[in-house]
């Protein structure tokens, strides 16, 4: 999963990189996708995603909110996360 994550701090999702893994995604082979790789469409959503998670308390990744509780620590066990589903709803 992480063999071609750019390093941290480094913006490495750029077009050519974009387009690149985009290679081997069947439904990615499209003039939109690279389109809108290539014109930034989706800089702005990008930007502001990565400002909400800087000022959140969330540090790690996948994040997960339900309501306000934090389910990191049970997205990886079916009880514990079916348990705090039942709790928060």
């Amino acid at each position: 999963m992480f063999e071609r994550q750019p390093v941290e701090g480094a913006d490495g999702f750029i077009p050519d990189f974009l387009l690149h893994v985009a290679e081997s995604v069947p439904a990615l082979h499209s003039p939109v996708f690279t389109n809108a790789v290539g014109a930034d469409i989706y800089q702005q959503w990008v930007t502001a995603s990565q400002s909400v998670y800087d000022t959140s308390h969330q540090r790690q990744v996948p994040t997960a909110l339900i309501g306000s509780v934090d389910a990191y620590p049970a997205l990886y066990d079916r009880d514990a996360f079916s348990a705090l589903l039942d709790h928060t709803s």
